[in-house]
């Protein structure tokens, strides 16, 4: 377990280097800059590169940013000035996770039961609906299931408003549907696929010659085996929801994470860019450890080398 750690810290910590060199040259040799769509002459222009080192060699600006990194310093906002890229973060990143966590749990509770429910009447109407349901969730991009929403309960049927940025809880709840809905209906299709490869092994077989109940089979013995697909889904799944989906926080007029990155990439503010990414990558890796650990919780028989 000690090695494993370790070596999955060292990995991580190579994984970030990369993302951060890859992310500061690609960036860098796009054309344009933060300051070229402003309205400024060329002197005031030279002065703010000098000002931010944007007039120094590319290997320099990531030689000093680099330096910075290693002292927990993302660096200022060009655009928003007076605020770093840490407070920015600090900021705006409880608005995409609580958001985030909401969608997450209802992913994998809504999830669980529908498959769980599908697979145990398997090929009746139960199943075929869900399985309809969860091949539409899975087919529709979440830009135009969002919009859907917002058209038929907001603008129709006028029960809740598009524009109040989460200001109530019933606010929550044409997000957390746009931001679940893909993801609950893959664990649907992936709990009942795995449920049905299990209900048919020798085990199974035999806790029924036994005379155990079914409440006892599905819980103990069906439910455990299917959760280890289940829980290396939800690794990635949960990094990329909490962070709020990019297009859903365009969509619901949310100030969140995801808001704050589209916006930072249009207006090449470098700083940015650059800490979002890596607080993303950051937070991938973080949750994709966590995953491994629990394969050992869901099934002690796993053993992590």
């Amino acid at each position: 377990m000690i090695s494993f750690t370790i070596k999955r810290f060292f990995g991580a910590v190579l994984t970030l280097f990369i993302v951060c060199t890859l992310t500061f040259f690609l960036m860098n040799i796009v054309p344009g800059g933060p300051f070229l769509s402003e309205k400024t002459s060329q002197q005031t222009l030279d002065r703010m590169n000098e000002k931010y080192g944007l007039d120094l060699p590319i290997h320099e600006q990531y030689i000093n940013y680099m330096n910075r990194l290693l002292h927990g310093d993302l660096g200022i906002s060009y655009k928003r000035q007076g605020f770093t890229v840490n407070e920015i973060i600090a900021e705006k990143f409880p608005v995409s996770a609580k958001l985030g966590i909401i969608a997450v749990i209802w992913s994998i509770f809504s999830g669980v039961i529908l498959g769980t429910a599908a697979a145990m009447n398997r090929n009746k109407l139960l199943d075929r609906a869900i399985m309809f349901i969860s091949t539409i969730g899975i087919s529709v991009p979440g830009f135009i299931l969002g919009t859907l929403l917002i058209y038929l309960f907001a603008e129709m049927l006028g029960w809740v408003s598009a524009t109040d940025a989460l200001g109530s809880p019933k606010q929550y709840i044409l997000p957390v549907i746009t931001l679940s809905m893909q993801s609950m209906s893959y664990i649907a299709r992936l709990i009942r696929s795995t449920i049905l490869d299990v209900i048919d092994s020798d085990f199974i077989k035999t806790a029924k010659a036994k005379g155990v109940s079914r409440i006892r089979i599905i819980y103990k013995h069906i439910m455990r085996n299917a959760l280890i697909p289940l829980v290396t889904y939800v690794g990635p799944m949960t990094a990329f929801i909490i962070t709020g989906g990019f297009y859903v926080e365009r969509i619901f007029n949310i100030p969140g994470l995801g808001d704050y990155f589209v916006r930072s990439v249009e207006t090449r503010d470098y700083p940015l860019i650059m800490g979002l990414t890596i607080f993303l990558a950051l937070l991938v890796i973080v949750v994709n450890f966590i995953v491994d650990i629990l394969y050992r919780v869901v099934d002690p028989r796993i053993k992590l080398q």
